[in-house]
């Protein structure tokens, strides 16, 4: 009897768990959908965004383009402009898009980090690497963990893709994370950088791993974008260098089809002010704790400097002998060390005060 019952309970607990996921999958299903979009360029410069059931593939010879970054550091909003500049669809590597088989036109990951998966096998041809500020990447990581509920495998994380960018944690439990996971995510975050500027060199072996040397794509990026200047309203550098390398007029090859150039600012400006597209600023709202009041402690901030000037001064060794990538990525680290020292000086002077008190 007891083992009938036992058997029962099982079968029970296995059709609600079943039943939950396929309702999750119905969700993401619904998100996704909301998300596919067809840009259309109107007369003027104006331009329209509207539903559409399905993208147009893009034919064998379009070149593919993996999205790379340290997570937490606005792929999505990248991945959502792509999208909208070339109206193809785009996948990530944990296909939780459900397009990673699919011929899309880009990919994102946060390849080689933890969190990643090289997924995509052969499918890419070129690579752009996206940059933020870790003072900013890193608690934006912590948020997006703390929506999958912290989970550490692909159905747990699934059931929960209907809470991604809807809120963030308390201060107490990123302060908590932040504190046992701060240096390992910092190391983890200048990684990402060397990995892709060496093509793919592994940061242990120092070999270049095999997924980008058995595979046609170059892992040493086509650019380097810098996510601060870019999430905005208004068109910065980072846009039209996208826009460039997507049109082939940034590396004189092959082109992407893009929305008509008097159209791109407007489809920028279109997906920044879209929240219901689900990037950051979805995040945003009556109650929610707001991103600057995720911080970290001076002797914090003062070890992100030094690990950024020293990737930095790295880099200017290397801007003479290999060019204008080396020079792009010094001219972004520069922005984040100016920040960083600012906060760092405003934490510690916080620290102060409070010592005294």
């Amino acid at each position: 009897m007891f083992n009938k019952r036992k058997t029962i309970a099982s079968i029970v607990l296995g059709s609600v768990l079943f039943l939950n996921v396929n309702m999750h999958i119905a969700e993401r299903n619904r998100i996704l959908q909301d998300h596919r979009q067809l840009t259309k360029a109107l007369e003027g410069g104006g331009c329209t965004i509207t539903p559409v059931s399905e993208y147009v593939t893009p034919s064998e010879d379009t070149p593919r383009t993996l999205l790379t970054s340290y997570p937490g550091s606005g792929k999505r909003f990248t991945w959502l402009v792509i999208s909208a500049l070339t109206n193809y669809d785009v996948a990530d590597d944990w296909n939780f898009s459900g397009k990673l088989y699919e011929n899309v036109l880009t990919l994102k990951t946060s390849w080689p980090h933890a969190d990643s998966v090289w997924s995509w096998d052969n499918q890419m041809d070129q690579t752009i690497l996206l940059l933020r500020n870790p003072r900013w990447a890193i608690p934006s990581y912590h948020a997006m963990r703390y929506e999958l509920d912290f989970s550490d495998d692909w159905a747990s994380s699934l059931v929960r893709i209907p809470y991604i960018y809807t809120g963030r944690p308390s201060v107490e439990l990123w302060e908590a994370w932040r504190d046992e996971n701060f240096e390992t995510e910092l190391d983890a975050y200048i990684d990402h950088i060397d990995y892709w500027m060496d093509g793919g060199k592994n940061t242990v072996t120092g070999e270049i791993d095999s997924e980008c040397a058995d595979n046609k794509i170059d892992c040493r990026p086509k650019t380097v974008l810098d996510f601060d200047t870019f999430y905005k309203e208004n068109p910065d550098t980072e846009f039209y260098k996208l826009s460039q390398i997507l049109d082939g007029a940034y590396t004189n090859e092959t082109s992407v089809e893009l929305l008509a150039t008097q159209a791109r600012v407007c489809a920028l400006d279109k997906v920044y002010d879209t929240s219901e597209l689900r990037h950051n600023n979805f995040r945003n709202g009556e109650g929610k704790p707001l991103a600057p009041e995720f911080r970290f402690t001076s002797a914090q901030l003062q070890l992100m400097e030094d690990k950024l000037v020293e990737t930095r001064n790295k880099y200017v060794m290397r801007m003479t002998a290999q060019g204008q990538l080396e020079s792009e990525l010094v001219l972004i680290l520069n922005r984040y060390i100016a920040s960083v020292t600012m906060q760092k000086n405003h934490e510690a002077a916080i620290e102060a005060e409070e010592a005294t008190a």
